[in-house]
């Protein structure tokens, strides 16, 4: 029994299916076309952006959107527009890690705590348990002062923030696998706990892990922009959205598109990657399946 049900969900047909039923969420379809524009943007940065990020010229120094400048300028005279396009390279990239490392701390805390349970369960359980008693960001912001400000800091700070939320999800996953026939089948004709694991359990669980990464990345663009906006992330020169709006605080009421546009990008990504995840979880959810 363990191969069919290992493979139902990486079949042509599996996936088709999916497909199909993500198609017809009109949610999930705006989500992922947010998604694959700010992917291109991010991969294309250099050949997009009409300026330097780094150019400075006091003379333009906070121009309203107009040709030439679509989004206007700063308080150094550099192009909004291009800083906003860099911005979203480095909020993919700060996605991209800190998702893989929760993936990776979170995923096999997880399989360990909900496979073998016991007294290795209530020891992973209770740090869980504590790290989420904090919030994200408070957490984050602890992490980053331990390591210092910086934007590797802050992909590891967001990272660890999101492992626990990854334990707890693995682990309900695999408490309800872990007694199922394929499973015991296995144990039967000798496959070791390691083998079971990562052959017959972990491919059942990829599919909320993917959902749940899908809306991790929204979190994790988030809270680097809140770490960033605090002065904590991403380091001048280097453009990052959270940056953006801290610096055009004071200039709020006299050059509002100085702060609102960073805003606008941040919206759009976190609103694109929730409306994607959420559309992908009642895809993959088999109790909508026909």
């Amino acid at each position: 029994m363990a191969k069919p049900e290992q493979t139902k969900s990486s079949s042509p047909t599996g996936l088709r299916e999916v497909w199909r039923r993500l198609k017809k969420n009109r949610g999930a379809v705006i989500g992922l076309g947010i998604v694959l524009v700010l992917t291109v943007i991010a991969l294309l940065a250099p050949y997009l952006t009409p300026y330097d990020y780094k150019a400075q010229n006091l003379d333009l120094r906070l121009l309203a959107p107009q040709r030439g400048h679509w989004l206007g300028t700063d308080d150094f005279g550099r192009d909004t527009l291009s800083r906003i396009i860099y911005g979203t390279r480095v909020s993919f990239q700060i996605g991209l890690i800190s998702v893989a490392i929760g993936l990776v701390l979170g995923v096999s805390t997880g399989l360990i705590s909900g496979y073998y349970g016991g007294v290795l369960d209530k020891i992973i359980m209770g740090f869980t348990d504590v790290v989420l008693a904090f919030p994200g960001i408070l957490l984050a912001i602890a992490v980053v002062a331990v390591l210092g400000p910086g934007l590797y800091n802050v992909m590891v700070a967001v990272g660890l923030r999101s492992a626990p939320t990854y334990t707890r999800l693995v682990r309900g996953s695999v408490i309800s696998l872990r007694e199922k026939e394929f499973v015991e089948s296995s144990r039967a004709v000798g496959c070791t706990n390691g083998r079971i694991l990562l052959v017959h359990i972990l491919p059942n669980v990829v599919a909320p892990v993917l959902v749940m990464s899908t809306l991790q990345f929204a979190t994790s663009i988030l809270t680097a922009a809140g770490l960033s906006f605090l002065g904590l992330g991403a380091q001048p020169p280097t453009p990052d959205w959270g940056d953006m709006i801290n610096r055009a605080r004071v200039y709020m009421r006299t050059a509002w598109w100085v702060g609102t546009f960073p805003g606008v990008a941040i919206m759009l990504s976190v609103l694109g990657f929730n409306l994607f995840g959420d559309g992908l979880r009642d895809a993959l959810d088999p109790r909508l399946k026909s």
